[in-house]
């Protein structure tokens, strides 16, 4: 079972490493300057130059969509921890509460 678990964290680390590179906006970005460059030391056509700035330019979006996704899902989950040790100290409240009643009455 340890080789299992070991072998489904380390494809999911690398899946999480995969799609940070993947969706590097910075990266994209970075891209897109090297292409301006080299389209204007004419290395590369203008044909060349639009097909492969429409793809960079679509990868962008994707990559701002993906990021975007990534931080609600992160403010979710952080919201529900908040949420969930709000509860447990609601539930110790009214259990101290339930203890002081109950000395109350003994008494």
């Amino acid at each position: 079972m340890f080789f299992i678990n070991s072998i489904y964290n380390l494809l999911e680390t690398i899946t999480e490493y995969a799609l940070n590179e993947l969706f590097d906006e910075q990266e994209i970005k970075r891209k897109i300057m090297e292409l301006n460059v080299l389209y204007e030391l004419n290395e590369i056509g203008e044909e060349e130059y639009d097909r492969l700035e429409k793809k960079l330019l679509k990868q962008l979006r994707e990559a701002r969509e993906y990021n975007l996704e990534k931080q609600r899902e992160e403010a979710g989950e952080e919201e529900e921890e908040e949420g969930e040790e709000e509860e447990e100290e609601e539930e110790d409240g009214e259990a101290e509460e339930d203890k002081e009643e109950e000395h109350g009455e003994e008494q």
